[in-house]
């Protein structure tokens, strides 16, 4: 399969120079785009979620081009932003090609000349992390050892210019679990000279397991049952024409395990959000890699409610602490706590305990929990070993 895309063409005609596409591009009539610069003359254009405006057609096109600010022109196209599966064409459902919906990190490579240059969305040389310290490079070159390729040219066709794969890597497991390093080629192409641009995506190497089409034309009762059959960690299928256009359908039960994960590479935010939602061991149930972690993460938690009751109790009870000594971070909380006694407990002849701590904490948003769980204190608590007389 092999379709060309004028969108670029286009936009060179009408903007002649870089400076004034640009200025198009990231107004919001020509998409809200952003530009990634890294000091050369190639630079990233890719649309933002919630920020750029999808209502312009070229924008779906910019999920990652590489673009050349000196020959004014794109050198490297990443596939397109797919359609909901509301706008499918039930009467072409026979004739697209279906493929399964994959997760993992896009790594885009292009030549320079004759040099190939590693990109994702967001940075070059693929130097950007996420749920690893190791750079997306670094997890690429895993890939490309075990599959014996020691020239990352050698993923890009003969007869074209660059190509988009999809990395999984056991270091950046997103739902799927993934035991070794896997490269898969979504499509490649090239750039002709006036800037049109020619993507070819059928019969690469690599390429995904293809499915067969649903035998009638309901697309989610279909993709339900294939996810029965592959499990969880089984996302949804593709589906493509042979112009450029895609859709998604993603499996319900993948959705709500890859929302556990949320969109966030720290643990301990992960953490506070679970523990606020009460999904700490579901998450775990589907992560199991993540227990030591969330145990050290528990550890952490406990200590702080600890310390909290302290300052309540030393506070309130036995008096040897004064109120201008009490660190800020616990103000809010130890009044809290106080008021909770005064009008719930006291009537009832009762007093704070650590467990009216813990409710206390579980009631917290997560961004206040996982504040006073990273605490640092910056003012010297004083005890003192007789009552505080006011």
């Amino acid at each position: 399969m092999v379709y060309s895309v004028h969108i670029f063409q286009q936009l060179v005609e009408h903007f002649p120079t870089w400076d004034a596409l640009r200025a198009y591009l990231t107004s919001n009539e020509g998409g809200a785009l952003r530009v990634i610069e890294h000091g050369g003359d190639d630079v990233i254009i890719r649309y933002e979620k919630g920020v750029s405006n999808f209502s312009v057609p070229h924008t779906r096109w910019f999920r990652s081009v590489v673009w050349s600010t000196s020959a004014h022109r794109p050198l490297c196209v990443a596939p397109p932003k797919a359609s909901t599966v509301e706008s499918f064409p039930a009467e072409a459902v026979q004739s697209l090609l279906y493929q399964d919906y994959l997760d993992g990190v896009m790594i885009n490579v292009y030549l320079k000349g004759e040099e190939p240059v590693m990109v994702t969305r967001s940075s070059f040389d693929a130097t950007g992390t996420f749920y690893t310290e190791r750079s997306f490079r670094d997890l690429m070159n895993d890939a490309l050892d075990i599959i014996g390729i020691d020239d990352i040219r050698m993923l890009i066709p003969s007869n074209c210019t660059f190509v988009s794969v999809l990395l999984q890597h056991p270091d950046h497991r997103i739902v799927e679990p993934v035991a070794v390093p896997k490269i898969y080629q979504i499509h490649a192409g090239r750039v002709l000279a006036e800037g049109q641009c020619e993507i070819e995506e059928q019969n690469l190497p690599l390429a995904p397991l293809r499915l067969d089409p649903p035998p009638n034309n309901e697309i989610v009762q279909w993709v339900t049952g294939l996810a029965e059959q592959r499990g969880w960690g089984w996302q949804g299928a593709t589906m493509k024409d042979n112009a450029g256009n895609r859709w998604r359908i993603r499996s319900n039960t993948y959705r709500m395990v890859r929302s556990l994960r949320g969109n966030t590479p720290r643990c301990d935010v992960r953490y506070a959000q679970l523990y606020i939602a009460h999904m700490v061991d579901t998450y775990l149930y589907y992560y199991p890699e993540d227990t030591n972690m969330f145990r050290l993460l528990y550890i952490r938690l406990e200590n702080t409610v600890k310390m909290m009751y302290d300052r309540y109790v030393r506070l309130h009870i036995t008096k040897t602490l004064k109120p201008e000594y009490l660190e800020p971070m616990w103000k809010p909380h130890v009044f809290a706590l106080h008021g909770y006694y005064l009008y719930a407990l006291r009537p009832k002849k009762q007093f704070i305990r650590e467990k009216d701590v813990w409710a206390h904490v579980q009631a917290l948003p997560w961004q206040q929990l996982l504040f006073i769980m990273n605490r640092r204190e910056s003012i010297p608590v004083y005890e003192f070993t007789q009552p505080i007389v006011s």
